[in-house]
């Protein structure tokens, strides 16, 4: 039932009995007001009432006016602000309900931001409905995926709910997951009020409020548990979805990086195993071809050589062998060492001899620096022997010539003092091309390598620092790239060990010991055609290997004339220098590889149409493929047959020349159009032609200016010229003016003497006898 609020209207709005007062002053009349209890509310009663009026608020009786004229006027006025101010406070309560859920979104909101599990969410709730709703005890439940009991995940008040508790509820829980609305039970004793953890269609649980008997929800409290228990709900899916959302990431980045794991063993592996199988190709095919040479050798002395190249390279398998063999044996604690105790300086005075040959061949300055007279010490000298030849071999293989090394021992620590013991420190620096900062804590790792180097098997510093840890000492590594690197290594210094006379000193493997580079030499045999070495086609060996180079050049040296690069980058250099006629290159080198060669000298002008033939010991198929797609005329792997080898050269270079032929019948071609530029080297004389075109009447046009024009030295546009033509540069352009005046004898109306200007030749008379010297016949007689 509507309420009365007429004294509220009354006493709230001060004008109301003023403009009343107004009324029966006005009109003579008079006026009172009267709930329905009989209570007046304003005026005075009389008993000459003649009128009476009613007073509604929403249509419903509240009072009476009584008076005279002026009653109807005045019932109308306080019905419509009864209905006013009625409508207001329940507008005003509407507000206050809605002011309230906007809060409690928002501020739950801000709280769940922090939320990490969904005890943590549902003790929220509960703190939050405590603050707003009125309750003795309250609960959260989440179900499973059954629409059972899961677990009361929180709860306060006296009344505390066990899950045997709810599943004996099970028909009022069961009404909640049937409709998911929030709904009252009453059973006198206890007033509980149910709103599901609802999201979407989905309903996870449920928040239960508890008052005693005879304290109702009102309403707005239902409307503020629905917002907090919709809250709720999305809260705890969202966490749920994310730590499923998160287990999934984790479970992929798992597999992901496992698959990553077995991706890179694998490539380690496979890298590895080409590694070591051109470690084991190279000295083979020394070992094979060396043999070979010897059954048909008749020279004492070209025999000795050859049996200490299949010596050194056979101790060099067997070195190789023994450090895959001694790395297990490191590894599993089972490797024992046999130290002697000599003088540490003499030591490696003799170790850096060993490789001064090579260092000097490389154009490298090798250099010992120790400030100590003598060191004696106890250390094994075979093992001490294969980490300080790893680390100078390294040192020299990847330093560019012109650059340093230096093998630099000293001392640190003082005598029988337990925090600073006496250590050897031995270290190799090198002006190489550095190591990149990302790989440096890899190096030591067994089977890795660093991006971009050549050859090599991947177990050497493994093997180093294997040995270094058996012998109590250790290896670090400072490196910046473009500027080298210094490998350092720090032993105890201890003196128990047997002396050795370091003057009688030797080292039983001299496997590891490089061997002194061959010189390049011309032939100084007879050839086979008893052609002199200078008519001999020219052919460059690229090679890192000392030994191949000198069994190449025994198989080869009564062919072709010589001369060797020992690694990419300088065979590059000496092939746009000297344009050899064919080109023999390894393919695992330092600084530039073969495929980088290939491409490099197959892509210049100067070089693009020597033959390249490919040595090497990855013979699987796509390595192959990636060489003949870099450019290399024929691709042999490692150990291959001499007869092979010969056959491959000698019909290359018959190819070379019926591509002579080819390009003679095009040189003078009297239809431009017609040449099809094929390759570099049709696009090379279509330049040629196109430049003595231009300056053909220019009689002092010559081989200096043409160098000039086409970019290219006169050797090298000489030897360049010579295998694709045949013809000298001088010769060619001579050749190139009379093959135009001869077509102009022909076409034009020109004199002998015009046309011999217009061809570049000043004088007629030496033009008419070129020209007959040329076709053997003179002018006049093409002219008649």
């Amino acid at each position: 039932m509507v309420k009365s609020h007429l004294k509220s209207v009354l006493s709230a709005r001060s004008g109301v009995p003023t403009l009343l007062q107004n009324l029966c002053q006005q009109n003579n009349d008079w006026l009172c007001v009267e709930d329905l209890e009989g209570r007046l509310l304003f005026g005075e009663m009389r008993s000459d009432s003649e009128e009476k009026r009613p007073i509604f608020q929403e249509g419903e009786l509240v009072g009476w006016v009584h008076g005279q004229g002026m009653t109807e006027v005045a019932a109308g006025m306080l019905t419509q602000l009864a209905t006013k101010e009625s409508e207001k406070k329940k507008i005003g309560a509407e507000a206050l309900n809605l002011y309230r859920e906007i809060n409690l979104i928002y501020d739950f909101s801000e709280k769940l931001v922090a939320a990490t599990s969904p005890t943590y969410i549902a003790r929220m709730a509960l703190e939050e409905a405590s603050s707003l709703i009125k309750f003795e005890s309250a609960a959260v439940v989440l179900w499973d995926n059954e629409l059972k009991v899961s677990n009361i995940v929180a709860q306060t008040g006296s009344l505390f709910f066990t899950n045997a508790d709810l599943r004996e509820s099970d028909h009022f829980m069961s009404s909640i997951v049937t409709n998911g609305q929030t709904q009252i039970i009453d059973n006198q004793q206890l007033v509980i009020v149910y709103a599901s953890l609802k999201v979407k269609h989905r309903i996870m649980g449920s928040i239960l409020l508890v008052r005693d008997g005879g304290a109702p929800f009102t309403a707005a409290d239902l409307k503020l548990l629905t917002t907090l228990a919709q809250q709720s709900a999305a809260a705890i899916e969202t966490l749920l979805l994310l730590e499923v959302s998160v287990w999934n990431s984790l479970e992929l980045k798992r597999e992901k990086q496992e698959t990553e794991n077995i991706r890179s063993l694998s490539n380690l592996k496979s890298q590895f195993f080409t590694n070591i199988a051109h470690e084991f190709r190279t000295p083979l095919t020394v070992i094979l071809g060396m043999s070979d040479e010897l059954k048909n050798s008749t020279s004492q002395t070209n025999a000795a050589n050859q049996v200490e190249l299949i010596d050194r390279n056979s101790r060099g398998l067997l070195r190789l062998i023994n450090q895959l063999l001694d790395l297990s044996k490191l590894e599993a604690g089972s490797f024992q060492l046999n130290p002697v105790q000599t003088d540490l300086v003499v030591y490696l005075q003799y170790l850096l001899e060993s490789f001064r040959g090579y260092a000097s061949n490389q154009r490298l300055t090798l250099n010992f620096k120790c400030p100590l007279d003598d060191l004696p010490m106890d250390f094994d000298p075979d093992q001490l022997g294969q980490v300080v030849s790893n680390l100078l071999s390294n040192a020299i293989k990847f330093t560019p010539p012109g650059g340093r090394v230096e093998l630099k021992l000293n001392m640190d620590g003082q005598p029988n003092h337990s925090l600073n013991p006496q250590t050897a420190i031995i270290s190799v620096s090198d002006t190489g091309q550095g190591i990149p900062k990302a790989d440096q804590p890899h190096i030591f790792d067994r089977f890795y390598q660093v991006a971009g180097t050549k050859g090599g098997s991947g177990i050497g510093l493994a093997y180093v620092r294997e040995l270094l840890k058996l012998m109590g000492g250790s290896i670090s590594v400072e490196s910046a790239v473009g500027f080298g690197t210094e490998m350092t290594v720090r032993l105890p210094i201890q003196q128990q060990a047997e002396w050795q006379n370091p003057t009688v000193f030797k080292v039983e493997d001299k496997s590891f010991l490089a061997n002194t580079q061959p010189e390049a030499r011309q032939s100084d045999l007879p050839s086979e055609n008893g052609a002199t070495a200078s008519e001999l086609p020219l052919l460059l060996i690229v090679e890192d290997n000392p030994d191949i180079v000198t069994y190449l050049q025994t198989c080869l040296g009564h062919i072709y004339q010589i001369d060797v690069a020992y690694n990419g980058s300088d065979g590059i250099e000496k092939a746009i220098e000297i344009i050899p006629d064919i080109i023999i290159s390894d393919v695992m080198m330092p600084f530039k590889d073969g495929y980088e060669l290939t491409d490099t000298l197959k892509h210049d002008h100067r070089t693009s149409h020597i033959p390249i033939v490919l040595l090497t010991a990855k013979a699987d198929v796509q390595s192959k493929i990636e060489g003949l797609r870099s450019g290399a005329d024929a691709y042999l792997p490692k150990p291959f047959d001499k007869e092979e080898l010969l056959i491959r050269l000698e019909k290359l270079i018959e190819l070379r020349k019926r591509l002579k032929e080819r390009f003679m019948a095009q040189i003078f071609s009297q239809n431009e159009a017609s040449v099809e530029l094929e390759n570099i080297e049709d696009a090379f004389m279509q330049q040629l032609k196109t430049i003595l075109a231009e300056n053909i009447s220019d009689e002092t046009f010559a081989l200096p200016e043409l160098c000039k024009k086409i970019g290219m030295s006169r050797s090298q546009l000489f030897r360049k010229m010579k295998a694709l033509s045949d013809e000298s540069p001088s010769g060619f352009i001579r050749s190139y003016r009379l093959h135009r005046a001869k077509e102009m004898l022909s076409t034009s109306d020109l004199s002998i003497s015009e046309i011999g200007y217009e061809v570049g030749f000043k004088n007629p008379a030496h033009f008419s006898k070129t020209f007959h010297d040329e076709f053997g016949v003179p002018p006049s007689d093409l002219r008649n």
